[in-house]
C-alpha cells in the first residue's frame, strides 16, 4: 500500500456512503452509494451524533473551555464562540471579553447577537470600534477581527491594557474572533452576561480550480476541496497532484446549477420609509436564493431585470437583495419606486454549503458532512481524490456479456429493514434566527401503499440553509433508495473504466438487463494465476432519481413570525404626567403620576425608580418606592428652571425596565414670585383666620399641611371682623391642621 494510499485509510477508517452506510471496497475509497446496512446506520449515526450536535442547537452556544477544538466556518451562518478571555476593571464597572468564533480568514462577522437579540450598532465594519445604539448605548463597545495572516492587535484592548493587560503582540493572527466591552447596567443586562454569538461568512481563501480565483463562495464541491488540502486543520492532501480537478470542476459547476422555484410573485418598494427592503406578502424566499425582476413598466431605480440578485435578511412579507451571494456590503439601495406592476421569479443554486466544522471530529464525518450537504459521491481512486454532486452521470461505458469473467449475482429487492418510504430531517433557517428547523418531509404515496405503512429514514442537513434545497437533497435520498436492484459482477480487465462514483450501463440481455444504468458502488482489483479481475458492486439508477419540478417537488414551507423572546425586564410605565406645584417651603415642586403596574413581578416585591435632573446637568437623582405608588412629587426644585423627570420599573429580581418617556418639564416661580402673600399656621386648628395687608378681598392660591402636602380648603367672604375681606379671611377644614396659605 503507498504512502498516498496508507494516509487516506488513516483519514477515512471506513467508507462512507449515501444513503448513510459503511463498507469497504479494497483499492478505491467510496463516500456515496445506495448501498444500505440497518447496523452500518446505526453505528454511522452515532458517529454523526455530536457532529450534529454543534450543528444544530449548540452551534449557537459560547463557552469558557481552554480544551476545545478548532473550528471552521464554510458559507454563512450563525455561531457561539469559546471565550479566550475575561477580565474586570478595577471599579467592576466594565467587562472585557475576547470571543473566539473560529479559524480564519473568513469574509466578515454580520448580525450579533445578545442572547436572542440582535446587538443594534453604529457601523459594520472590522478592525474598528464599534458603539451600541438604543438600548445598547453606552452600554457595549465592540470590534470584530476576521482572523487574517497579518491581523494586528485588537486597539482598544491595548488601549485599556490595565484593565485587558493586553499589547501589540496579541495579535491572534489566523484567528476570527471579537472584542467586546460590557457597562455594568442591569437594566440591559438582568441576567448577567448575555450568551453572544454572531453571524459569519466563512473561509475566503478557497481556490476556484475552474479559473484560479480565490475569495469566498458557498459551492460545496470547492469547500471541500479547500477542507481536503488543509495543512494544519484538514487532511492535508496535495492539491495538485492528489485531487483529480477535471472531477471537482465538474461538481462545482454542478453544484452551481440555478434550479428554478416555486416562489413567485409581485413586489412593491417605500423608498421614502426603507430604501432598502423589498416588501411581497408570504413570498417565499431564503436567504442565498437567487431571484430576478420585471416590471410592466419601469422597475425601481436600482433594480434591472435580467440581473441576477441574491436574498438577504429575509423575514415572511420582505427581503433586501444583494448583487452577490451573502455581500452584505452589496444590498441594493433603491432610489424610487418605479412605476407598473413589479414582479420576480426565483431560482436557487443546486447544492450550497453553510455549515461550521467541528475538528473535533473526525475527516471521516466531516467529509460526511459535504457529501450530504450535495447528495454526491467522494472517492479516493488511483492516488486522487474524485467526487460527483447529486446530479444524473450520464454514462458513456457498457458492461456486457463479453467482459463478464465469474458468476452474477444479483438482488432484486432490499430486505424491510433496509427500507424506507418517508425522509425528514432538520436544516439551518436563517429566519428562524438560524436555528434548526424541520423542513417538510419528503415521502412517495405510491412506496408507502407498497410498504403498507410508513417507514422513516432521518437525514439531518446542519450545512443546507433553505427548505427547498433540504427537499431537494432527502428527495436524491428516497428514490436512489428506492432502486433496489443490486449487481455484483466479477469482470476482465476491460471493466477497468467501470471506476467507483461513476455511472455505467449493464447490457445483459438474459439476466433482463438491457442497457440499464447502474452506479459503480464498489470497485476492486483482484490478481489469482496471473489473471486480473475486476469485481464490482453496482446499484440500479435513472435520470428520474434527480429531476426536480418546483411546481410538485417543492413543499411548502411556512415562515412562522417568531414571537420576541422575553428579556425577562417588565415593560416601561405609561402615563407619565407632570403637574406645577408648590412646597411648605415656598419652593417649587413637580408632581409625577403614572399608571399602575400591571406586572406582578413588579408588583410581588418590585419598586418603582423616579429620577429628575436639571436639563443642563448629566446626573440623575433618583428615589426608589413601592411599586404600588403612582405618584410623587419631587420637592426642593429651583423656580423658573428646566428639568427632565422619568420613571421605571423594577422587577423582583432586580431587572429594570426602559424608562418611560422622558419628559422636559420647566418649573414654575417661586411663591414669593407667584403669590402676594404668605400665611403661616402654627397650631393646628379647623379655622385658619389670616390677617394681611392687600387692601382687598385676595384668592386663595395653594394651601399645604405641615408635611408640605397640599391640602384644600374652603375661604369665607371674609372674617367675622371685616366681612369685606379686605383686611382678613378665613379658611375653614374638616379637621384641624397647621401649615402654610399662599394668598393672590
Amino acid at each position: 500500500m503507498s504512502k498516498i494510499f496508507k494516509k487516506v485509510a488513516k483519514i477515512l477508517g471506513p467508507i462512507l456512503l449515501f444513503v448513510p452506510g459503511l463498507n469497504v471496497v479494497g483499492a478505491a475509497l467510496i463516500i456515496g452509494s445506495t448501498a444500505m446496512d440497518v447496523v452500518q446506520q446505526r453505528k454511522q449515526k452515532k458517529a454523526m451524533q455530536r457532529a450534529l450536535e454543534s450543528a444544530g442547537a449548540s452551534q449557537t452556544i459560547s463557552i469558557k473551555n481552554p480544551l476545545v477544538a478548532r473550528r471552521l466556518v464554510y458559507g454563512r451562518t450563525r455561531v457561539g464562540g469559546v471565550i479566550g478571555h475575561l477580565s474586570v476593571s478595577s471599579d467592576n464597572k466594565y467587562l472585557y471579553l475576547i470571543l473566539i468564533l473560529c479559524d480564519g480568514p473568513i469574509e466578515g462577522i454580520d448580525d450579533i447577537y445578545f442572547d436572542d437579540q440582535i446587538l443594534t450598532l453604529d457601523g459594520s465594519g472590522a478592525a474598528t470600534t464599534l458603539n451600541g445604539t438604543g438600548k445598547w448605548a453606552g452600554k457595549v463597545r465592540l470590534q470584530k477581527h476576521l482572523g487574517g495572516a497579518a491581523q494586528t492587535a485588537d486597539t482598544d484592548f491595548v488601549a485599556d491594557t490595565t484593565a485587558t493587560s493586553w499589547t501589540t503582540d496579541h495579535k491572534l493572527q489566523g484567528v476570527a474572533y471579537i472584542s467586546i466591552r460590557l457597562t455594568f447596567d442591569p437594566a440591559v443586562f438582568p441576567n448577567g452576561l448575555p450568551n453572544i454569538s454572531a453571524v459569519v461568512r466563512g473561509r475566503n481563501d478557497i481556490v476556484d480550480g475552474r479559473d484560479d480565483s480565490t475569495g469566498y463562495t458557498t459551492n460545496t464541491a470547492l469547500c471541500l476541496a479547500h477542507y481536503l488540502s488543509l495543512e494544519d486543520l484538514g487532511p492535508n492532501i496535495d492539491w495538485t497532484n492528489e485531487i483529480d480537478h477535471t472531477a471537482f470542476d465538474t461538481a462545482a459547476g454542478d453544484c452551481e446549477d440555478q434550479i428554478s422555484l416555486a416562489a413567485a410573485g409581485n413586489f412593491s418598494t417605500t423608498v421614502g420609509s426603507d430604501a432598502n427592503r423589498i416588501s411581497s406578502t408570504a413570498h417565499g424566499l431564503h436567504d442565498s436564493q437567487i431571484v430576478n425582476f420585471t416590471s410592466t413598466t419601469t422597475l425601481p431605480a436600482g433594480l434591472s431585470s435580467g440581473t441576477d440578485y441574491f436574498v438577504i435578511n429575509a423575514d415572511k412579507d420582505s427581503f433586501e437583495v444583494t448583487t452577490a451571494i451573502d455581500d452584505v456590503s452589496s444590498i441594493v439601495t433603491m432610489t424610487n419606486d418605479g412605476t407598473g406592476t413589479h414582479s420576480f421569479t426565483a431560482e436557487e443554486y443546486r447544492y450550497t454549503f453553510n455549515g461550521l466544522i467541528d475538528l473535533e471530529n473526525s475527516p471521516e464525518d466531516i467529509i460526511r458532512q459535504f457529501r450530504d450537504a450535495m447528495a454526491g459521491t467522494v472517492a479516493y481512486i488511483g492516488g486522487k481524490w474524485t467526487m460527483t454532486a447529486g446530479v444524473y452521470q450520464t454514462p458513456t461505458f457498457t458492461i456486457d456479456e463479453d467482459m463478464l469473467a465469474g458468476p452474477i449475482k444479483i438482488r432484486p429487492r432490499r430486505g424491510r429493514r433496509e427500507r424506507f418510504n418517508v425522509v425528514k430531517g432538520f436544516f439551518l433557517a436563517a429566519q428562524n434566527r438560524w436555528q434548526a428547523a424541520d423542513y417538510p418531509p419528503v415521502t412517495n404515496a405510491t412506496y408507502v401503499t407498497a410498504d403498507g405503512e410508513d417507514l422513516l429514514q432521518g437525514l439531518d442537513l446542519p450545512a443546507t440553509s433553505t427548505p427547498s434545497m433540504a427537499n431537494r437533497i432527502a428527495k436524491v435520498l428516497l428514490e436512489k433508495s428506492r432502486k433496489e436492484f443490486t449487481v455484483e459482477l466479477i469482470c476482465n480487465i476491460e471493466a477497468l473504466q467501470a471506476q467507483a462514483g461513476k455511472t455505467v450501463l449493464v447490457n445483459l440481455p438474459r439476466y433482463n438487463l438491457s442497457s440499464v444504468p447502474f452506479d459503480v458502488d464498489g470497485f476492486n482489483l483482484e490478481v489469482a494465476d496471473g489473471v486480473v479481475t475486476v469485481q464490482l458492486s453496482l446499484s440500479e439508477t435513472a435520470s428520474s432519481v434527480y429531476s426536480w419540478t418546483a411546481g410538485s417537488d417543492e413543499q411548502t414551507f411556512t415562515i412562522i413570525d417568531e414571537p420576541e423572546l422575553p428579556d425577562g425586564l417588565p415593560d416601561a410605565p405609561t402615563g407619565l404626567t407632570l403637574t406645577n406645584n408648590l412646597d411648605s417651603r415656598d419652593l417649587v415642586s413637580v408632581m409625577i403620576e403614572w399608571d399602575a403596574s400591571t406586572d406582578e413581578f413588579v408588583n410581588q416585591g418590585g419598586l418603582v425608580v423616579v429620577e429628575w435632573k436639571k436639563s443642563a446637568d448629566s446626573t440623575w437623582q433618583s428615589i426608589t418606592g413601592s411599586p404600588s405608588s403612582i405618584e410623587y412629587p419631587v420637592r426642593g426644585l429651583e423656580p423658573d428652571t428646566n428639568y427632565d423627570f422619568r420613571v421605571a420599573w423594577r422587577n423582583k429580581w432586580g431587572g429594570q425596565s426602559p424608562y418611560a418617556e422622558e419628559l422636559a418639564h420647566t418649573t414654575r416661580s417661586a411663591a414669593s414670585s407667584a403669590y402676594n402673600y404668605k400665611h403661616t399656621q402654627s397650631t393646628p386648628a379647623t379655622t385658619w383666620t389670616i390677617t394681611h395687608n392687600l387692601g382687598y378681598r385676595p384668592s386663595i392660591g395653594a394651601i399645604f399641611d405641615h408635611n408640605g402636602d397640599p391640602v384644600n380648603g374652603d375661604e369665607a367672604t371674609g372674617s367675622s371682623g371685616d366681612p369685606t375681606g379686605k383686611t382678613e379671611i378665613e379658611i375653614t377644614f374638616v379637621s384641624a391642621i397647621y401649615g402654610t396659605a399662599y394668598l393672590s
